[in-house]
């Protein structure tokens, strides 16, 4: 079964060869600066606490990624701001993954990023409180929103939307909850996928619930390494998950990840 987000969609299906890649673009190990607590944990979603493991699994796809003749542009700590990732907007990468913290929130959330957004409408609120973490997200995640002429680190839905992703051939959504939203009749969900979608990139790997930071990194580099060995997507998705679950049968580990077209 393959997920697409439109009829359109369909004859690009096989069509994709990931094989012809020349470039990509890894965020990981990011810094979100004042954490709640200074302990490391083991949840890729909210809050936005340090991720030991997605440091290693950029850095470890980098090396595959290397192997196949595709230049690997690796964004850790500090320097993988939100400003980066907006100015790959009209020169996106074949490949984009990033490994952080996802979110998705209800309108009626008591975090105090929730509280401070101000839409006209239940669709453009819905795109802006989902997104991802980027450098320094806690300032405006916290309720710190005195940031003058800085971006906030919050990568939103919303933001994501408005860039010129086009150029991207796969998306690898390396958090928490990326292929959740808020559901629209006729329309159909309204959140990360959809933004990605709007800025013009081609598949998207994302997870429907909170994952395990360390199983999710060995997760990924599974999936890299069946991608240049089959240069099938969705057949290099299916024997990652079939690797995992060797490992954790729990379904909790392995089924959480979905592609979509």
């Amino acid at each position: 079964m393959v997920r697409v987000s439109s009829t359109a969609n369909i004859p690009q299906v096989k069509a994709l060869d990931l094989k012809s890649a020349k470039t990509s673009t890894l965020y990981g190990g990011i810094d979100y600066k004042n954490s709640a607590e200074n302990s490391d944990v083991a949840v890729r979603g909210v809050d936005f606490r340090n991720l030991p493991n997605t440091g290693n699994e950029v850095r470890n796809i980098s090396r595959i990624l290397t192997a196949a003749n595709i230049k690997s542009d690796t964004l850790c700590g500090e320097n993988a701001t939100e400003q980066s990732f907006k100015l790959l907007s009209g020169n996106s990468p074949d490949i984009l993954h990033i490994a952080t913290h996802g979110f998705y929130l209800e309108d009626d959330s008591n975090k105090p990023f929730a509280q401070s957004v101000n839409t006209y409408s239940q669709k453009e609120s819905a795109m802006a409180l989902s997104g991802l973490a980027l450098s320094g997200a806690n300032n405006a995640w916290k309720g710190n929103f005195d940031l003058p002429n800085v971006e906030d680190g919050i990568l939103t839905a919303y933001e994501i939307s408005q860039l010129d992703l086009s150029n991207t051939k796969l998306v690898v959504l390396s958090a928490c909850e990326t292929a959740r939203g808020r559901i629209f009749p006729v329309d159909g969900v309204f959140g990360l996928q959809r933004a990605f979608k709007q800025a013009g990139a081609g598949s998207i790997l994302m997870s429907l619930w909170k994952v395990d930071d360390g199983v999710t990194a060995t997760f990924m580099e599974y999936f890299y390494k069946f991608l240049f060995e089959t240069n099938d997507r969705h057949k290099a998705l299916k024997m990652a998950q079939n690797e995992v679950r060797k490992q954790f049968p729990d379904p909790y580990y392995w089924a959480a990840w979905v592609m979509l077209d």
